[in-house]
């Protein structure tokens, strides 16, 4: 359910779109936010008409932004597309990592999921011809950055934890952790 359940994890509330379903290719369009955030910036990479760029859709659910959360993306026809909860934890309503596999497949299996939505499956198929590369390359670029992104947390707990370690035996005292009640 990615971002919905996301977001019903932290607490906001998810519920049936009013507008209605995005079934396959659609623009969304990052927010300021968005367009500077580490990941999210990734997918306006050679998209023609910035800050808008081409993903995969396929949902009929919406929900509240969780508390303290940042909107990163949103589209005509829902507000919340992607957001970022502090530094590292995202939640996106769209695909980036479909292959043209995965959209036959859900073509396949979704005939009255399409139907229903008001959704022809033509369009969609035939648009795996030029959309799918660019959007897989944008989807690799955004988590390698995520990739990276983790590393350097790592990294910085890596050093954290070295430091305590330092300061702990220059005083003598048993290591914070180990102090702490289980």
């Amino acid at each position: 359910r990615g971002a919905q359940g996301v977001a019903a994890a932290l607490g906001a509330r998810v519920y049936p779109g009013a507008a209605g379903r995005e079934i396959g290719w659609d623009r969304v369009t990052l927010t300021a936010e968005g367009r500077d955030d580490p990941l999210c910036r990734h997918l306006l990479e050679g998209e023609p008409d910035p800050p808008a760029c081409t993903v995969f859709q396929w949902h009929g659910a919406s929900f509240d932004l969780p508390a303290g959360a940042v909107r990163l993306a949103s589209s005509p026809k829902y507000l919340n597309q992607a957001f970022r909860l502090g530094e590292s934890a995202y939640a996106l309503q769209f695909h980036f990592e479909v292959s043209r596999e995965m959209v036959e497949t859900w073509v396949e299996r979704g005939q009255n999921y399409i139907r229903e939505g008001g959704c022809a499956t033509g369009p969609i198929l035939a648009g795996c011809e030029t959309r799918l590369e660019p959007l897989r390359l944008r989807g690799r670029r955004l988590v390698e950055a995520f990739a990276a992104l983790i590393e350097a947390r790592a990294a910085d707990a890596a050093g954290d934890a070295a430091a305590e370690a330092a300061t702990d035996a220059s005083t003598g005292a048993a290591p914070l952790r180990a102090r702490r009640a289980p």
